[in-house]
């Protein structure tokens, strides 16, 4: 049975510091093992349960955000209406079209500022069965890939911000 895991915020110093660490690539034997992939399963439960302000949802967790430095997130699949497992994610830009969206965080309770993001993305990851996968998405998803690939990062929303 999945478990609703805490999620870190800026409120506590401490744990503002580990939501900056950068995370670590996960091998395939870690991939495969029943501990990552009950991890996996938490993961997904605590997005999925997680209540926030009302007009909001939740469209992705990093690892990170619940003291995990593992580069994994989970994304909410517009299409499907189902959160899907992003693991070793690398991003690359398509074109040079960004626009501004408001963003809000769970690790930033209560805050939410418009954030510049690129349109179009193609995002190279494994899967939870530590297959090699590929996808061109924009939009939303774009959006929300970006801002869980810069937690992997240690890069939080209002770090993106035009000063």
């Amino acid at each position: 049975m999945p478990k609703k895991l805490k999620i870190l915020t800026i409120k506590n110093k401490k744990e503002e510091k580990k939501l900056r660490e950068k995370s670590k690539p996960i091998s395939n034997l870690e991939i495969k093992s029943s501990e990552f992939q009950k991890f996996l399963d938490d993961l997904i439960y605590t997005a999925k349960n997680h209540t926030m302000a009302e007009g909001w949802m939740t469209a992705g967790l990093a690892a990170i955000q619940v003291g995990k430095p593992l580069c994994v997130f989970v994304a909410l699949n517009t299409e499907t209406n189902e959160f899907e497992e992003y693991i070793n994610p690398q991003i690359e830009y398509l074109g040079n079209v960004q626009e501004k969206e408001i963003e809000g965080c769970l690790s930033l309770p209560e805050l939410q500022k418009e954030v510049p993001r690129y349109r179009k993305i193609k995002i190279i990851y494994k899967n939870r069965l530590g297959e090699k996968k590929g996808k061109k998405v924009d939009n939303y998803s774009s959006k929300v890939i970006q801002h869980e690939y810069d937690h992997l990062q240690g890069i939080l929303f209002p770090d993106k911000l035009v000063k």
